[in-house]
């Protein structure tokens, strides 16, 4: 009986040599270029920085400084900041020093919590996102309930490069 040789195994000519130099030239450009592309419309990066600027309720200058925000995902931001408040300023909480955040995003919206390791004496940020800059409300909370409140504008720092 003739043997089928078209079901038997054919040895490679070239050997697993051949096929891992296939794989250097060809198959690796290939994966190092789609990973290393990265495609963002989205108007957040991993990470901005902001020249931050808090106003009291009567529109007087408070509090400026500088938020550095890390966008961990799609909703989680974590950072920190540096405020320094101003001369004169009697109100405005805790908005001076530095300190780490914690926040959410919600699309556009952005909720920022400056004193998350604390249950009293917080500020919280709640803002909407627009091009290169977040402009919100600023809320002192005690255990009191809102301490004191006003508005802040966040604009985002351009990075040299």
């Amino acid at each position: 009986m003739p043997e089928n040789n078209f079901l038997r195994p054919q040895p490679n000519r070239f050997g697993t040599a051949s096929m891992f130099l296939h794989f250097l030239l060809f198959g690796l450009p290939v994966w190092l270029l789609i990973f290393s592309c990265k495609t963002n419309s989205d108007p957040f990066t991993d990470s901005d920085t902001y020249a931050y600027t808090a106003r009291d309720s009567s529109a007087q200058k408070i509090a400026t400084g500088q938020l550095s925000l890390i966008f961990i995902d799609s909703t989680t931001i974590q950072g920190s900041w540096h405020l320094r408040k101003l001369t004169g300023a009697a109100r405005g909480g805790p908005q001076n020093g530095t300190g780490t955040l914690i926040g959410k995003r919600n699309g556009s919206q952005i909720f920022l919590n400056l004193q998350p390791q604390t249950v009293d004496n917080n500020i919280y940020l709640q803002g909407e996102f627009t091009g290169s800059k977040i402009t919100g409300t600023w809320q002192w909370i005690t255990f009191a309930g809102i301490s004191d409140n006003g508005n802040f504008e966040a604009i985002k720092q351009e990075t040299g490069g």
